[in-house]
């Protein structure tokens, strides 16, 4: 039984930290070997270390000619441990004679008969083994060979407490790697903030910043608001771009399931990172499809994280290398990780936002009836919700019919783009529906009331609008009498039945909520059989990139030379001709013409 010095647990981590155990004869050690046999004439020369159980000889020269070359032997039957115990060293001309190691079994199995060890050390001072010769007769050892293998322990000891130094600076080397790695990642990640609202966009970015810092190819896959996974790649990135193609012709054909023992679907199922290493059996397990898409990347290695956000699992992010991008390691586990918990919090905002929206949409087709259709006038209603990642909510249209007959037509726009815009929005609309119903109110009066009511009621939001009423057509005329008032509005459009497009243009007054003591004004015009007026939000003309007025003359021009088409088509083609794929503000629009 080893003694307590053997066993101690600092002296044992440092044997372990050395990195010596368990490993091949190295040409530094054996060469001071070979020295002390030259130059003290012993048949054996080794290097040992020990730990809790057993004396491993690190170099061991002549011991290739014992029976089966061992490479190490108990503790219990190794000298090494008295000079481990004492932490001075053991020098004895005949162990058989020795008290301490008279009864050791090595000296009867091996032949040792004279043994001189001296301790070698840690850099910290602990005692790893000994520096030891052996020789197979008595033997009066010198001071010249004490001194020798003194000095040889001493650049053993010399030679551990190098390779720990280099050990650190290699390892403060990759932590100062792994922590630019790590500041470049999080650099890299405000491309996440960058890619805005939109769940594609936001995957995009995620496949984009991986590669290649973090493989040849990523891909991300998802779960559903509901928990479902989305059986196909949500996005995909190759460091060639000609093979994202083949990537999804082979993806589309297999469908993950939480179900797959590898990759994405164990991944999903579990919540948990994992490496892949792609050898056969693994190929074997991935399928045909699979495999051969694995084999026609030249994968070797993958790595899957999980996206997660808010303590829910929204997907993973599936990352693939060739051998010449190397394995991955730890510092790739935790950057792969890093960009996943940002990429997973993007993905959650952007649900988060796609759900407000949806429902802000809701709202709002839900507050936007269609109104009534006097008999002899065709009115278009159109809403679009913005196409950017402004929230849709303040704009309105409405049409209704008084009880004298008249039709009056209206359109706003709330100050905002939220659900309490939205919402605001529902609250003016039915208060204009509702006082310019019963009564008979001119516009302007009626916009003065809405002034009252919004004060009487606490709405503090200020809101645009233009409110006209189209009186019944005078006898055999073929003429509407048209009356409007606008808060704050921009102005309707007019189109002759030849195309001629006049901009109604008032002097401005004050927005709805500013003040409810605001005087309004009202202004007439005619509305011949075949004119048509449009009514529109400030969404539908104004660019960051161009003055409004040129905006509206834009307008006028394409009202005019849609003017031949039904006020339906007009309405559909007016928006198609005016509008961006991406435009920033939600758009109302009212096509009314004289029949």
């Amino acid at each position: 039984m080893p003694n307590d010095a053997v066993r101690d647990r600092a002296r044992l981590a440092a044997v372990v930290r050395s990195g010596l155990l368990d490993t091949d004869p190295e040409e530094s050690f054996d060469r001071l070997a070979a020295l002390a046999r030259d130059l003290l004439g012993t048949p054996y020369a080794l290097v040992t270390l020990v730990d809790e159980e057993r004396s491993f000889w690190k170099s061991r020269l002549g011991v290739e000619g014992l029976p089966d070359q061992p490479v190490q032997q108990d503790v219990v039957e190794s000298f090494c441990q008295h000079v481990v115990a004492s932490g001075q060293p053991l020098v004895s001309g005949d162990v058989r004679r020795d008290p301490l190691t008279a009864d050791n079994p090595t000296i009867a199995s091996r032949g040792v008969v004279a043994w001189a060890g001296y301790p070698f050390r840690s850099p910290d001072g602990h005692v790893l083994g000994s520096f030891c010769v052996i020789d197979t007769r008595p033997r009066e050892w010198s001071d010249a060979d004490r001194r020798v293998l003194a000095t040889l322990a001493e650049v053993a000891t010399t030679e551990v407490a190098l390779r720990e130094t280099a050990a650190r600076a290699t390892e403060a080397l990759r932590v100062a790697d792994a922590a630019q790695r790590r500041m470049a990642m999080m650099a890299a990640s405000g491309d996440l903030l960058r890619a805005g609202v939109h769940e594609d966009a936001v995957l995009a970015a995620v496949t984009r910043i991986a590669v290649p810092e973090l493989g040849s190819a990523a891909l991300v896959y998802t779960l559903d608001r509901r928990g479902a996974v989305v059986p196909r790649a949500s996005s995909v990135h190759h460091v060639e771009q000609g093979e994202e193609a083949a990537m999804l012709r082979a993806l589309q054909t297999y469908p993950v399931s939480t179900d797959d023992a590898d990759g994405p679907g164990r991944v999903l199922a579990t919540g948990t990172s994992q490496v892949s290493v792609m050898d056969a059996e693994t190929l074997a397990r991935m399928g045909p499809v699979r495999a051969e898409l694995a084999r026609h990347l030249r994968v070797s290695t993958a790595l899957e994280v999980p996206l997660r956000a808010r303590d829910r699992l929204l997907g993973e992010l599936h990352l693939l290398r060739t051998e010449e991008d190397g394995p991955y390691d730890t510092d790739d586990v935790a950057l792969a990780e890093l960009l996943a918990d940002r990429a997973a919090l993007a993905l959650d905002n952007a649900r988060l936002y796609a759900e407000q929206r949806d429902a802000a949409i809701g709202l709002q087709e839900a507050l936007l009836v269609s109104g009534t259709q006097p008999e002899d006038l065709d009115i278009a209603l159109r809403y679009l919700p913005a196409a950017s990642e402004a929230a849709v909510g303040g704009d309105w249209h409405d049409s209704f019919v008084q009880a004298d007959g008249s039709a009056v037509v209206a359109i706003g726009d709330v100050v905002g783009h939220d659900l309490r815009a939205a919402a605001v929005m529902g609250q003016l609309r039915s208060m204009m529906r509702l006082l310019g119903y019963h009564r008979a109110d001119t516009p302007s009066e009626v916009l003065s009331r809405v002034d009252d009511a919004m004060a009487g009621l606490g709405v503090t939001t200020m809101a645009t609008a233009v409110l006209v009423q189209i009186a019944q057509e005078a006898a055999g005329t073929g003429v509407r009498r048209m009356r409007w008032s606008s808060a704050g509005h921009l102005p309707p459009v007019l189109v002759g039945a030849d195309g001629a497009a006049t901009l109604l243009e008032s002097v401005p007054e004050a927005l709805l909520g500013l003040d409810p003591a605001t005087e309004r004004s009202d202004h007439d015009a005619d509305l011949p059989a075949g004119a048509t007026l449009v009514l529109y939000t400030d969404g539908l003309v104004e660019r960051r990139d161009r003055p409004l007025p040129e905006g509206l003359a834009v307008l006028a021009e394409e009202v005019g030379a849609l003017a031949h088409l039904p006020v339906e088509e007009l309405a559909d083609a007016l928006l198609a001709r005016m509008l961006p794929e991406a435009h920033e503000d939600d758009v109302a629009v009212v096509v009314v013409r004289g029949t």
